[in-house]
């Protein structure tokens, strides 16, 4: 700053980042003063200009929003979102691991300002989410088709197979007969999921499900408590709240679900098959909504810790709580992280019946297409009549077989 004599001043202060700091400077005959908070730093004389100015005060504020502190010590906040450098060497899925044990994903810098973070943050070479892996896959900790196939089995091998009350097959979501489970909007026609650990989610998850409501509220997917008392038996839950809403409430642990900040969205279509997910993600605190593959809706919740470790009920809570699921219910699945946008969209086909195996032609020749299968001897006397009988006709029929199963398609 320069005074009225024309003499420049110079002075160095530190300010606390992440939040405000008011800064004063004041200039006199006598030189000048910067005032940082409390604080006052005299400047020293560094130069002399021609031009003079006159006394002034100025006053301003300067940094930033401050940012929602991050969950999980270790982590810093950058735009809303929490990054943690790790120093020990991991090969990409042991990365990938670790950080869902945090309940997050590998940084994904979608911009200069978040790479250039993420280059000072850490100081040496480390995995990001971008990569050529994949991204289908990702492995569920609880997987329930609800078909004619697996029933209400557990199809990833956890052990947490469901027990089906009042439910029949009906039409699933792919157009396939039995491929999803009916439910009557009634106390007596719901699933019990029980939890040996492996759904204990506790800092992510995302809850998949293909439904068809027909009724106008009901619980997908509900985590009950390890207590007595039914009026407070709500861990997280994801629900048809009415016609039309869909609705993901994160329950933090030990606490009442009175309290926990919810996420809606009005997007369900009655009698209409509708792909949806329910998500959150205790690295940066957000709970998502998706509806058909996209997302459609958020809210800050903060907590590190879920209410996931008791059992779980699909279509009824408690039978004093009249609020029932009534329609069909289709490939019901639970992640224990927050997924992305495109694992969204992956896992939907992640029960879709595969084509049956048929007999197709592996390859075409000239007049021949060459099967997989062995000739029958009336089919080769054909073949044998068809080339003439000749040498080379025999030869052609072997140079056929062999050539078949070598180029398997």
């Amino acid at each position: 700053m320069a005074t009225r004599e024309g003499d420049v001043f110079e002075t160095q202060a530190a300010i606390q980042l992440d939040t405000w700091t008011e800064i004063r400077v004041v200039g006199s005959y006598e030189g000048t003063t910067l005032i940082v908070g409390d604080s006052e730093y005299v400047g020293v004389n560094i130069a002399s200009f021609d031009e003079l100015t006159y006394d002034n005060e100025t006053t301003l504020m300067i940094g930033r929003d401050s940012e929602k502190a991050c969950p999980i010590p270790g982590y810093h906040p950058f735009n809303g979102i929490c990054y943690k450098n790790f120093a020990e060497k991991k090969t990409y899925v042991e990365a990938r691991q670790r950080c869902a044990e945090d309940g997050g994903l590998l940084a994904m810098p979608k911009d200069s300002a978040v790479n250039d973070f993420l280059f000072y943050l850490g100081d040496d070479h480390r995995w990001l989410g971008i990569t050529d892996i994949n991204i289908e896959e990702t492995h569920p900790v609880g997987l329930w088709p609800l078909n004619a196939v697996s029933g209400a089995l557990d199809e990833t091998g956890n052990g947490n197979d469901a027990i089906a009350t009042g439910t029949q097959l009906t039409s699933g979501p792919f157009g396939d007969a039995d491929g999803a489970f009916l439910f009557a909007g009634t106390a007596g026609s719901y699933l019990d999921i029980p939890n040996n650990g492996k759904l204990d989610v506790r800092y992510a998850y995302t809850i998949l499900a293909h439904i068809y409501p027909t009724g106008p509220r009901g619980p997908i997917f509900h985590y009950r408590t390890n207590t007595n008392a039914p009026y407070f038996d709500h861990g997280v839950h994801f629900w048809q709240v009415v016609t039309g809403q869909l609705f993901n409430r994160v329950i933090e642990r030990g606490m009442s679900y009175h309290t926990s900040p919810v996420v809606v969205a009005d997007v369900l279509v009655q009698n209409a098959w509708n792909y949806v997910g329910g998500s959150y993600n205790s690295v940066t605190g957000m709970a998502s909504l998706w509806y058909n593959g996209e997302f459609v809706g958020e809210t800050y919740a903060g907590y590190s810790e879920l209410e996931t470790q008791a059992a779980i009920r699909v279509a009824m809570r408690e039978v004093a709580d009249t609020r029932y699921f009534a329609g069909r219910i289709a490939c019901l699945q639970l992640y224990d992280f927050a997924m992305t946008q495109a694992q969204v969209e992956a896992a939907r086909y992640k029960c879709k019946p595969r084509d049956k195996d048929t007999i197709q032609p592996s390859l075409a020749i000239a007049d021949f297409q060459f099967k997989e299968y062995a000739l029958t001897p009336k089919q080769l006397r054909t073949i044998d009549s068809y080339l003439g009988n000749t040498p080379y006709g025999m030869l052609g029929i072997n140079f056929a077989l062999d050539f078949t199963f070598q180029w398997r398609i």
